[in-house]
């Protein structure tokens, strides 16, 4: 959002600033003072308000706070405003605009049907798939490597298949995933593209376990 923007001119950066890759802005913008930021994820080129118009001499920075449980996790304009100016002064180079956003979030819903043991409990089996969608779609625990999900990164329908199956090991088959991504169904067994550099909310999925019949 516009009010979600904080900009930092020119004239506030040092020349001892000695940014040389959008590597730097990730790694420096957690240690900005007063912030409270646990991600974050940097791109030259781009200012948020803009997205889709390249801008020069500028790099945007989108900042992830700790999740506080409350959906989704949006830094304060304070937390904005401090790590714009802790980058403009210690890690941009001179003339370089440094902006920091709060990220886009698409919220997304999955609706999964599996098959279990006949001994099983379908209760306990539906709240450890749905654990696992929570933790595995999370901007701060999700993605393969359980640091956050991937900024931009697409919803894929086959690793998410493969996850569910292995969320329990009374599950015995996935019959039917779907996702629904900000109200809208995606075609069956399709991946889903993310806009660029936005992150995933999960919300609300629906898990329905059976159990295997008897031959």
């Amino acid at each position: 959002a516009r009010e979600q923007t904080v900009r930092r001119g020119p004239k506030e950066i040092r020349s001892r600033g000695r940014a040389v890759t959008t590597a730097d802005y990730v790694l420096l913008a957690p240690r900005a003072p007063g912030a409270s930021i646990a991600r974050a994820h940097a791109v030259a080129g781009l200012h948020p308000a803009h997205p889709g118009l390249p801008v020069p001499g500028v790099v945007g920075v989108f900042v992830v706070p700790p999740d506080r449980g409350e959906p989704p996790p949006t830094p304060d304009q304070e937390s904005l405003r401090s790590v714009a100016r802790y980058l403009s002064s210690e890690v941009a180079p001179a003339g370089v605009e440094v902006v920091a956003a709060a990220p886009r979030y698409h919220l997304v819903r999955v609706e999964a049907q599996v098959v279990i043991d006949r001994a099983a409990d379908p209760s306990t089996v539906v709240r450890r798939v749905v654990e696992m969608l929570d933790t595995y779609l999370h901007p701060l625990t999700g993605g393969e490597s359980g640091q956050g999900w991937p900024f931009g990164g697409p919803l894929r329908y086959v690793p998410l298949v493969q996850r569910v199956l292995g969320a329990s090991d009374s599950i015995r088959a996935v019959t039917r995933l779907d996702f629904v991504v900000d109200g809208v169904r995606v075609p069956p067994c399709r991946d889903y593209t993310l806009s660029p550099n936005s992150l995933i909310w999960p919300e609300g999925h629906e898990v329905i376990a059976e159990q295997e019949r008897a031959t």
